[in-house]
């Protein structure tokens, strides 16, 4: 397998040659291919909420639709987001606004070239490396007939200008909240399907698992998919009161609108395992603060772990790092435990 990296020059980050940069293998073709085609496929009219690292909202969401279409025989997905650049509004009464749209092509997968993992309805991407030089991780849920969530979590090398960065610090966080468009005309909202008042995650739930790693070694010579039932378990209740909360030194805890609470290492060092994780409330405004579902996936990854080559030259020296890897994914699908009377 070619090992590809980021290219770290004397000054600055050197933008990729490519989108991405991965050292996660091929998925192997059926069961991830099988799960993200059955799960994903559509158009989805979707709100692009972009957060900073301290949780604040950074403006208004944009509008920007994605279809994941699958070719008739089943052996290629094409990704196309549609941005909307423009309307124009009409005088006349009986005539509609017209709007401006551009679509641009984010992706062809064939089931040889698939990096996606992909069980229970959810699916990651990456970690990966941006052409700006970050490293991006992209989780993704779908949570009923016509709803589903992405998260994309961006760190950014902190580089002294000299040596190779040894830490990445959190960047931002873009929340995709996406409908059907067979089902709905209109774009998601906090105020329609995705309203859920502060879901409550304490109490005891239960449920399975489903495990992706490399059974002990490198996750990278052999990543496989294990499953187990998971017994009663009571889940840390969020103590968040504002947008963000510090869990500690390391990592920072956001609760989002739609029933969303995101945990993201601040810093991830090079070389050391750092954990991120997503957890959906699942439950369509119900006045009941427990949801009736819960998916949450955890990822745990390794960025920076060495240095792959050296090159100097008259205008510096370039220095190329290994890319971020994947040692595990693990997927929980959980349900509350009625009978022990937490609610």
């Amino acid at each position: 397998m070619e090992l590809s990296g980021v290219v770290l020059g004397a000054a600055a980050l050197v933008h990729l040659p490519t989108v991405l940069a991965f050292s996660l293998p091929l998925s192997p073709s059926g069961r991830d291919w099988n799960d993200y085609t059955a799960q994903h496929v559509g158009k989805w009219r979707g709100l692009w909420t972009t957060y900073d690292s301290a949780g604040v909202e950074r403006g208004d969401p944009d509008r920007m639709d994605t279809t994941i279409s699958l070719s008739a025989d089943g052996k290629t997905v094409a990704h196309v987001n549609t941005l909307f650049v423009g309307s124009v509004g009409s005088d006349c009464s009986t005539c509609h606004d017209s709007v401006e749209t551009r679509d641009i092509p984010a992706g062809q997968y064939t089931t040889e070239t698939f990096r996606h993992r992909a069980s229970s309805g959810c699916y990651l991407f990456g970690p990966g490396v941006t052409r700006g030089g970050d490293m991006t991780t992209e989780l993704g849920f779908r949570l009923d007939e016509d709803r589903r969530v992405r998260v994309l979590v961006s760190h950014r090398p902190q580089a002294n200008g000299v040596e190779p960065p040894l830490q990445l610090a959190l960047q931002r966080i873009v929340v995709v909240r996406e409908t059907l468009a067979a089902q709905r005309q209109t774009p998601p909202s906090a105020s329609s399907c995705w309203s859920f008042d502060r879901p409550s995650w304490l109490g005891l739930w239960r449920g399975h698992e489903m495990v992706l790693d490399g059974g002990g070694g490198d996750a990278d010579d052999g990543l496989s998919w294990k499953e187990k039932a998971l017994p009663p378990t009571h889940l840390r209740r969020c103590r968040c009161s504002g947008a963000a909360i510090e869990d500690d030194d390391s990592h920072a805890s956001f609760e989002l609108d739609g029933g969303i609470l995101l945990e993201a290492p601040k810093i991830v060092d090079a070389g050391k395992p750092a954990e991120l994780s997503v957890r959906c409330a699942i439950g369509r405004k119900s006045k009941a603060a427990t949801p009736n579902r819960i998916v949450q996936a955890k990822v745990r990854l390794e960025a920076l772990s060495r240095v792959v080559e050296t090159v100097r030259s008259a205008a510096g020296e370039n220095v190329r790092v290994a890319p971020p890897k994947l040692l595990q994914l693990s997927v929980h699908s959980l349900t509350p435990v009625e009978s022990a009377g937490l609610k």
